[in-house]
């Protein structure tokens, strides 16, 4: 389209955190492993969380160890 502007501009600042912050945000987690299972898949595979809500069983290759 021509003529059409837009913008990409945010507020968004990430967070950096050390491993050892990481893991004590999954132990403090341990008692709902539904959202235990989320923050670890984002944590060790750096998915956004949009990414890791769309997944579904078929996306992984356990053979292959892949998702």
């Amino acid at each position: 389209m021509e003529g059409l502007k837009t913008s990409t501009r945010t507020a968004y600042k990430a967070i950096k955190i050390t491993p050892a912050q990481t893991l004590s945000i999954l132990r403090s987690m341990m008692q709902n492993i539904l959202h235990f299972t989320l923050v670890f898949v984002v944590a060790a595979t750096a998915l956004r969380s949009s990414e890791v809500l769309s997944l579904r069983w078929a996306d992984i290759l356990w053979e292959e160890r892949k998702i």
